[in-house]
């Protein structure tokens, strides 16, 4: 019976270390899936500023009062930069949305993982403290006999020697 407890008391510690790899395994991948959001979305924001310094550098051409004709063609030049710059961060907005399902996707995992993880650990322990519990009721149930085997030697030694002294 003490040879089965210790396997499944192994497999469970196993299964438990597994499911603590595993989980570990999936928060790193969470955590990659963060930072590629973080750059996707460092990036629409870069785009995005870039465009709103362009539209401003542009509309302070087209106030100026010097040089008309080259500060709108200057201005025409920075519009279209700016333009540009408003399409890449539209572009990046794919990136930033895909990065937001896999990093919630790897948070879904991950969640899991440390469920499953919690789950093994639970077991691992309900079969050790079974098992402690169980050794110990034996080990109470094998001092009870002792002492009963110590208390019929005792009476018998008693009685004994009452036959052999009356």
């Amino acid at each position: 019976m003490d040879e089965r407890w210790r396997i499944l008391t192994r497999v469970r510690e196993l299964r438990a270390r597994l499911a603590s790899t595993e989980a570990a395994r999936r928060r790193q991948v969470q955590a990659r899936a963060q930072a590629a959001l973080d750059q996707a979305i460092r990036v629409q924001a870069h785009y995005q500023e870039l465009a709103l310094q362009a539209s401003a550098a542009a509309s302070l051409y087209a106030t100026d009062s010097g040089e008309a004709r080259r500060s709108a063609a200057e201005a025409q030049v920075l519009l279209s930069y700016a333009i540009g710059a408003r399409l890449k961060a539209q572009e990046a907005m794919g990136p930033v949305r895909r990065a937001q399902l896999v990093c919630q996707h790897a948070q879904a995992a991950a969640q899991e993982a440390t469920e499953t993880y919690r789950r093994a650990e639970t077991r691992r322990e309900t079969v050790v403290s079974r098992w402690q519990e169980r050794a110990r009721a034996a080990l109470r149930l094998e001092r009870e006999r002792q002492d009963e085997a110590v208390i019929e030697d005792l009476s018998s030694n008693a009685a004994a020697t009452r036959e052999g002294g009356v």
